[in-house]
């Protein structure tokens, strides 16, 4: 046996080397560095690179790291002043754009475009382009509105992109692929606010009123629709026949109507108003809006990032507010409202290993309290 497996080693060898020498490589002759000299731009399909050999360096091998083509059509070709990468896939691709820096005398990347032409429906086709001399992105791209069932053309996005300045010698695919990121980012981001637009228009907002002082011309008003997160928190006060704004912000609430609950969270005796925002854990975790309430002014002053504390509660003994979380396990976390009216978690969380036992839950909180300086 061992005889054929041996010829059987030998003909894969030959077969091996052979498809090696019948894979051609991309060469392109041309002035790359500007002495009237022709250059020369190897792609490399064999060892996966791209090689120039410019005459001002001698024509020493200046070549790119190793790069991760899939396509067969992968290619260089001569554009302008300089050459392209290309690199088609089936329904999608992009090109590198190189040209010679003359102050640095090396071949830069100085521009890069992409493709898509998404899935059966078209969502997310369009192609993007930037400048990476100039920094300037520019985005053509197509979104499908299920509910119209039609393909809408997002409107030309333009945009600051900043990569870092990338020369053949330290270039490979990881540049393109954190540009599909970022156009990714704002072509979403773009789809996001272009149907959240249009539904706005369509859908009738609902205004909830609450009284958080006994004074009732001072009133919270929030405006919600059902359909949509986006809502908004109007602190008013009525004067009269008129009413004034004393403020208003914008907030998130994931449900269908506006809730809101009174419980003290300063530990000065009197109930602060808190606005319920969304859930997490499949409803089992809970996050608010805090407004502290001044009955002496008439006032309420939002906590900041206080929306980011899961299922808050107040622990009048310490004076902090406790988050539990649950999740693959259940998690404390001790938070302190600072003087900048800011919720700040004070220590590392800590798992429930304990069953939530009070004594054992003191004892960590005393001691995250003896470590921490916040006030």
């Amino acid at each position: 046996m061992a005889k054929p497996i041996a010829l059987l080693i030998i003909m894969l060898s030959v077969l091996s080397v052979s498809a090696q020498e019948n894979i051609k490589n991309d060469t392109l002759k041309l002035d790359l560095d500007f002495d009237n000299k022709i250059d020369t731009v190897v792609f490399d399909r064999t060892k996966v690179i791209i090689i120039c050999k410019l005459s001002t360096q001698n024509f020493k091998n200046i070549q790119s790291k190793e790069l991760a083509f899939e396509e067969p059509q992968s290619n260089i070709r001569e554009t302008g002043n300089g050459f392209t990468y290309s690199v088609p896939w089936m329904r999608a691709g992009y090109h590198m754009d190189f040209a010679y820096n003359k102050t640095a005398k090396k071949v830069q990347l100085v521009a890069m475009d992409r493709y898509e032409f998404g899935p059966a429906n078209n969502d997310g086709s369009g192609e993007s382009n930037i400048n990476l001399i100039t920094n300037e992105y520019l985005g053509d791209w197509n979104y499908y509105d299920l509910k119209r069932e039609e393909l809408i053309k997002i409107p030309t996005i333009k945009r600051k992109m900043i990569f870092p300045k990338t020369y053949l010698d330290n270039f490979d695919d990881k540049i393109a692929y954190e540009y599909a990121e970022k156009c990714a980012t704002i072509f979403n981001a773009e789809k996001t606010r272009l149907i959240n637009s249009s539904t706005k228009k369509k859908h009738n907002y609902v205004w909830s009123n609450y009284y958080p002082f006994t004074n009732k011309n001072f009133i919270v008003s929030i405006k919600k629709t059902e359909e949509i997160a986006e809502s908004e928190i109007y602190y008013l006060e009525k004067k009269g026949s008129s009413t004034k704004l004393i403020s208003k912000e914008k907030i998130i609430i994931n449900q269908p109507k506006s809730s809101v609950a009174y419980q003290d969270f300063n530990g000065d005796g009197i109930k602060d108003f808190l606005v319920f925002s969304t859930t997490g854990a499949r409803g089992n975790n809970e996050f608010y809006y805090l407004y502290l309430v001044n009955p002496k002014m008439n006032s309420l002053t939002k906590i900041n990032d206080f929306e980011k504390i899961v299922n808050p509660m107040y622990n009048e003994k310490y004076k902090v507010i406790i988050a539990y979380g649950y999740s693959g396990t259940n998690n404390y976390s001790i938070y302190k409202i600072l003087t900048n009216n800011k919720a700040v978690q004070i220590g590392q969380s800590f798992e429930d290993d304990f069953d939530g036992d009070s004594l054992k839950l003191n004892q960590k909180i005393e001691a995250i309290l003896k470590k921490t300086s916040l006030k």
